[in-house]
């Protein structure tokens, strides 16, 4: 298993790349191109996702949680704020069966994302996705998945 904890991969061209199973806790993909890009099995924890692309990618299993996934702002060549901001890409993301515990994902594209068996134990997403929530399972001690 490969050990890239905290590792920069910020603005890196990794479509197709294959992370299966490697520790990527604490990782920065901000601006990253991870479309295509097979993340199953790896440990994700507080990674960093903001103005990635994750199109056609797959997170099956996969534990992200407290992976931040905002939208970042983009800037001129010379560093200066152009107020223009790109939002997390999760197109036809796979997630199935991830650990999103405590990830916040109301500003993310969620288009055709698949969720089956994903955890969102205090997930924030869209409101079209409530639905999902609400099929979490309880959790012991009375407390439920969805907050």
């Amino acid at each position: 298993d490969k050990d890239l904890r905290n590792f920069n991969f910020s603005a890196a061209k990794l479509v197709g790349t294959v992370f299966y199973r490697a520790n990527l806790s604490g990782a920065k993909f901000e601006f990253a191109m991870l479309g295509k890009a097979n993340l199953i099995e790896t440990n994700l924890e507080d990674a960093i996702f903001d103005g990635c692309d994750m199109t056609d990618a797959k997170f099956g299993r996969a534990i992200m949680c407290r992976a931040s996934f905002e939208p970042k702002e983009l800037r001129t060549g010379d560093g200066k704020p152009t107020g223009r901001f790109l939002a997390p890409n999760l197109t036809r993301t796979d997630l199935t069966g991830a650990n999103l515990t405590e990830v916040d994902l109301t500003k993310a594209t969620l288009e055709r994302t698949i969720f089956a068996g994903a955890v969102l134990e205090g997930t924030k997403l869209p409101e079209r996705y409530a639905r999902l929530q609400a099929r979490q399972p309880a959790m012991p001690g009375g407390a439920s998945a969805s907050r």
